[in-house]
């Protein structure tokens, strides 16, 4: 069983961001094998500067969408963003000075809630205006993979 089951039902109604928010889980995922099974510091690292690259991207991306839409309280939202960007770096600088001193559990649990709110809760509240982009097919190319 995964640390995080990602479901149909975490959908925020643009295929983008339920792929980064998808993409986000099974990091965490990763990240849960990684201190649970003892892969050593080297894993966690990695892992950890993944997710935290990741988190980047995928906050830049849905930043560019919330503005597209214009949502009205999105500067709140990055703000958000920012928060949690840098406690990723804050627990990403303190396992490389002192890995021992990371608490994996209290990391994983942090990881676990907050992509749960972020999509759940922050997130899913914008569905109505990505719902909205979508009909007037006024995304471009430069949000989506490539």
């Amino acid at each position: 069983m995964a640390f995080i089951d990602w479901k149909s039902d975490f959908s925020v109604g643009h295929a983008d961001l339920d792929h980064d928010h998808l993409r986000l889980s099974q990091i965490i995922n990763r990240l849960y094998d990684a201190v649970e099974f003892d892969q050593g510091n080297a894993v966690v690292g990695a892992t950890l500067s993944s997710l935290r690259r990741y988190v980047e991207t995928h906050f830049a991306r849905e930043e560019r969408l919330l503005t597209l839409c214009g949502v009205p309280d999105a500067v709140e939202h990055v703000r958000s963003h920012r928060r949690i960007e840098a406690t990723l770096e804050d627990f990403e600088n303190l396992h490389s000075h002192s890995p021992a001193e990371l608490d994996g559990v209290a990391l994983l649990e942090f990881l676990r809630k907050w992509l749960i709110n972020h999509v759940l809760r922050d997130d899913m509240q914008y569905r109505e205006y990505f719902e909205i982009l979508k009909k007037q097919s006024r995304v471009g190319d430069e949000l989506r993979y490539n």
